[in-house]
């Protein structure tokens, strides 16, 4: 089922509508009246359907989470609210981990805002979901973009695509330091140990060729 397909499945569960509306400025806006909530978007903005798509999967998670303010309500509180609804989409879709694999793969954002549907909007809020975190590995991703080609082995990408993430997290299932893993997972290691090696292509079932970079699958 596609992203379209839940999204439309989720407003039916929580009894919400969606209309155009004639605001002056405001993108959009949530009410409820009754046991129905109804989502608003300022018809006057001209949003495409992938942006329309957005706004919704927005407001639907302040409706499931709660994250409601009013006109009265502080620029502090606002923009706490804000991002916990954005967090609470990030990780509804798991978008972190889509948009760093893709970013390795692909290594720029319209490559990542086409392939995974995305707005440039949402991806800003995604990176910078991202650098609250302070995942390491996802912070390593980030810096190495397309160096992953240079890389000695494939440790970081199979661990992003295997639900490692951190180096700690790494160290512990091959046995090794967090000091060597993060070695490994920043290109640092001169040298990796045969040990590790086949040790880790044992936990990600691969072939030391593929892991050592010296064939593509």
């Amino acid at each position: 089922m596609n992203n379209y397909k839940l999204l439309e499945a989720e407003l039916k569960q929580y009894n919400i509508s969606v209309i155009d509306y004639d605001f002056k400025d405001i993108e959009s806006f949530t009410i409820k009246t009754g046991n129905q909530y109804i989502i608003a978007i300022n018809k006057n903005k001209n949003f495409t359907e992938l942006e329309k798509y957005w706004i919704i999967e927005h407001e639907l998670e302040h409706i499931k989470n709660g994250t409601f303010y009013n006109l009265s309500s502080s620029a502090t509180s606002v923009n706490k609210l804000e991002t916990k609804t954005n967090d609470y989409l990030i990780k509804k879709l798991s978008l972190d981990k889509k948009y760093i694999l893709e970013l390795i793969e692909n290594g720029t954002n319209e490559n990542i805002s086409q392939k995974l549907n995305l707005t440039n909007e949402i991806i800003e809020k995604i990176k910078n979901y991202i650098d609250r975190q302070c995942l390491k590995i996802y912070h390593n991703a980030i810096t190495i973009e397309r160096r992953m080609s240079g890389m000695k082995n494939r440790a970081l990408l199979l661990c992003l695509k295997n639900g490692v993430t951190t180096a700690e997290e790494y160290a512990l299932k091959v046995g090794i330091t967090t000091d060597m893993a993060l070695a490994i997972l920043n290109e640092e290691a001169v040298t990796i140990d045969p040990n590790v090696v086949k040790r880790s292509c044992e936990i990600f079932k691969v072939t030391p060729e593929y892991f050592l970079c010296l064939t593509e699958n």
